[in-house]
């Protein structure tokens, strides 16, 4: 999958380099599906992103309220049952 001999390493370094290389990959393809859109969009509108279809593109959702310490109180509050 990776394109090595897997022997020398352990399971974990190879899902590490498993990973990597889909990343690799949906990176480029990514950037191909994203230049065939642009192409062919309206001219008025603004172009994508080079990183708009990368699956592994990680997007905050707006208004988002991260997990942090002083918020997880108040999501135990909203998750509890009644």
């Amino acid at each position: 999958m990776i394109g090595c001999d897997p022997r020398p390493f352990t399971l974990r370094e190879l899902c590490l380099m498993s990973l990597g290389k889909a990343k690799e990959k949906w990176s480029h393809t990514s950037a191909i599906i994203t230049t065939i859109v642009n192409v062919n969009r309206d001219p008025k509108k603004a172009a994508l992103p080079f990183d708009t279809f990368n699956p592994f593109n990680e997007r905050v959702a707006p208004g988002a309220i991260e997990v942090t310490d002083e918020t997880l109180p108040e999501f135990r509050k909203m998750f509890k049952p009644k």
